[in-house]
């Protein structure tokens, strides 16, 4: 395998955030090119598309809402499956923790398997479905767990096991162990770059759709763009007003 050298590698040359990156990008796909004459098209790209909305109608049916049932039918689930055991006074177990809601109150709920989603951005909590509705699940070690990304506990998990290889004590690799050392002074050293590197996921993701940090009020950053004025002339909008609602194609 070959390394490529200083001068060219792009680590080195990087300028801007994977926010500010998104968002230029956007501009040029829909600000630029879908303006510009295309060749074969013998038009814009944004005039070819209003006249295929305006020859075969819009859909809004088959559109797929970007909501919170989106966003947890889209979340990951545990390592063991989507269904996990709800233990009595303890909760569902991801991982090295255990996560209680009120719901597990719910004496029909103890001793079942419930769907849960984990929060790979946050994992002092997790999401169960419990009689038909998600419910938020925090974990024991809340506090100490908390805005700590999935990617970090993986590496303080590898981090304590290197640790335990080479020390003659062989001992467990619990929450406790992984909370005190997310606290320590050697965790902020060893990963400050993939603490980074999750601020910088959060304000992605807010680029993409700011209801998404609205839904997730831990997701939000300071740092995170704005949304688009509202004074931009909306007269494109109105292309697709007034078209025909078709059904789908038998």
């Amino acid at each position: 395998m070959t390394r490529a050298a200083q001068s060219v590698d792009p680590r080195r040359k990087a300028t801007w955030t994977l926010a500010a990156f998104y968002r230029r990008l956007c501009q040029w796909f829909y600000d630029v090119y879908s303006n510009n004459y295309h060749t074969a098209l013998e038009r814009t790209p944004r005039e070819e598309y209003e006249a295929g909305i305006t020859l075969s109608g819009v859909r809004p049916y088959r559109d797929v809402k970007y909501d919170q049932k989106f966003l947890m039918q889209t979340l990951p689930t545990d390592d063991r499956g989507e269904e996990l055991l709800v233990h009595y006074r303890r909760g569902v177990q991801v991982h090295y923790e255990f996560y209680w809601s009120k719901a597990f109150d719910d004496g029909e709920v103890v001793g079942t398997h419930v769907e849960v989603r984990t929060d790979p951005f946050d994992i002092s909590r997790v999401f169960a479905y419990v009689k038909g509705e998600w419910t938020q699940c925090d974990a024991a070690h809340f506090l100490a767990l908390r805005h700590h990304s999935e990617r970090e506990r993986q590496l303080v998990s590898d981090e304590l096991r290197k640790r335990r290889s080479a020390s003659a004590q062989q001992y467990p690799i619990t929450i406790q162990r992984i909370a005190e050392f997310l606290a320590s002074v050697e965790a902020e050293e060893q990963f400050g770059i993939q603490r980074l590197c999750d601020a910088e996921s959060r304000d992605i993701l807010q680029a993409i759709d700011v209801s998404y940090a609205a839904q997730f009020p831990l997701f939000q950053s300071p740092s995170s763009p704005l949304s688009p004025d509202g004074d931009e002339d909306d007269d494109g909008e109105n292309v697709v007003d007034d078209v025909e609602i078709y059904g789908d194609y038998e």
